[in-house]
């Protein structure tokens, strides 16, 4: 997969390349073509998650493009995925269900102690959070 980056959350301006963006089923045919051991899993857990999810969160590349418009230039750049660590899948779940920030999953590993590990990209989705609710309040 390459370097995980530190724990960060991108800024809410911040919009993946739709290229590096895969639909829920794309995932889970893509993660079927990963190598396994016998303590170590990739595919069930993530295709666990996507069945869950669904569209309700996204799905990327392991490597995956960014772009922002900063001063009126156009900004394009790669970032390594963030790694949380999870000691179950509800644990898991939770996380992934958390709706201030949009998650983009490239894969959910689980060792042999279930010990589980998301790889994903986080969109900070408050300040959507916060004029959706603005919109609410004004209808």
């Amino acid at each position: 997969m390459g370097f995980c980056g530190p724990k960060t959350l991108l800024n809410h301006d911040v919009s993946i390349d739709t290229k590096s963006t895969m639909t829920w089923y794309q995932k889970i045919e893509d993660i079927s073509s990963y190598k396994e051991s016998d303590f170590f899993e990739v595919c069930e857990p993530t295709k666990k998650v996507c069945s869950h999810f669904k569209d309700k969160i996204g799905y990327c590349l392991p490597s995956s493009k960014f772009w922002v418009i900063d001063n009126n230039r156009l900004e394009v750049f790669n970032y390594p995925p963030n790694s949380v660590k999870l000691n179950s899948f509800e644990e898991v779940l939770d996380y992934l269900s958390e709706n201030t920030k949009k998650i983009y999953l490239s894969k959910l590993t689980c060792s042999g102690s279930n010990l589980y590990s998301i790889y994903c990209y986080e969109i900070d989705n408050v300040p959507n959070i916060r004029n959706q609710k603005l919109e609410e309040i004004l209808k």
